[in-house]
Parts: C-alpha cells; sequence; structure tokens
C-alpha cells in the first residue's frame, strides 16, 4: 500500500505550465508488512531480481544527486536551481524510502542486504569522482556528466 502526506489531485498537473511546476519532496510510506518472498506470483527469479533493481535505485538516487551538487554552483537561472534543489530532496526521500522499506523486507525474509547494498554504493562511487582542480575544468566536466546522464536516463 502506498499513501502519500498531500496526495495530488489527478490531472492537477494538466493545469500548470511546465515552468510553473516546482518539484517538492513529499513523504511517501509503504507497507509492504505482509509481502512475501516471493511477491510476483509464480516468479521467484522475477521477485529477486526486481528487489534487487530497486536495491539498486538508492545508491543511483545517492549518485545522480552528488552529480547535481556538484554542478549546482554553476547554474545561474534561479527558477533552474529551485527545481535542481526539489528534485535532489525528492531524490533523497526516495533513496531513504527504498532503504528502509527495503532492508526490513528483506531482513523480515532471513536476507543480509548489507553487502549488496555496500558493492552498489562501491560501484556508484567509481563514477563520483570530483574532477579536476581548476574550476573551468570542473565545470566543463561537471556539465559533461549531467549531460550524459540525462542522455543515458531518457534513452
Amino acid at each position: 500500500m502506498v499513501t502519500t502526506q498531500q496526495p495530488i489531485p489527478l490531472g492537477a498537473q494538466a493545469r500548470f505550465a511546465p515552468d510553473e511546476l516546482v518539484v517538492r519532496p513529499r513523504d511517501v510510506q509503504f507497507s509492504f508488512g505482509d509481502s512475501p518472498l516471493h511477491w510476483i506470483p509464480g516468479e521467484p527469479y522475477a521477485s529477486h531480481a526486481v528487489t534487487a533493481l530497486n536495491l539498486f535505485l538508492p545508491a543511483a538516487d545517492r549518485w545522480f544527486s552528488n552529480l547535481l551538487s556538484d554542478v549546482l554552483a554553476y547554474v545561474n537561472d534561479e527558477h533552474l536551481r529551485e527545481e535542481i534543489v526539489g528534485f535532489i530532496g525528492q531524490e533523497a526521500v526516495h533513496a531513504r524510502t527504498h532503504d528502509r522499506v527495503l532492508v526490513d523486507y528483506l531482513r523480515r525474509h532471513g536476507i543480509a542486504p548489507g553487502p549488496f547494498q555496500r558493492q552498489l554504493d562501491w560501484m556508484a562511487g567509481q563514477y563520483s569522482d570530483r574532477g579536476p582542480a581548476d574550476p573551468r575544468r570542473r565545470r566543463r566536466r561537471g556539465v559533461g556528466r549531467v549531460a550524459r546522464q540525462g542522455d543515458g536516463a531518457h534513452r
């Protein structure tokens, strides 16, 4: 079951132009208390594959938030800056929610997710270097990293 503290009415986004929308983090609550380990009926491998993917998402959220934080100093447009800060906050809430819910769920089923999570964080860390010391080169590198991530996320 998924609940939010501030439900958004259906069709609300259609009443606003894209430049009027601002991303604001929401505190979303999930309850998997009664979910079986193999939650896709008759598909244990699919259940584990999707669960593993959901364990990957917090590491990816933290990596992408760090990437955006690195280039935030170069964003001069205040509206875009506000959207980026809101997105970073949303991703932080998203990562915490996935971590909290999935770790509890897996432990309840006798699975210790810590080693896998550490491997995922290590892997994401391989792409999180701060780059060159020269501010101009760091800016170019950061903007290029954001562009490549955006391109990869929308293919």
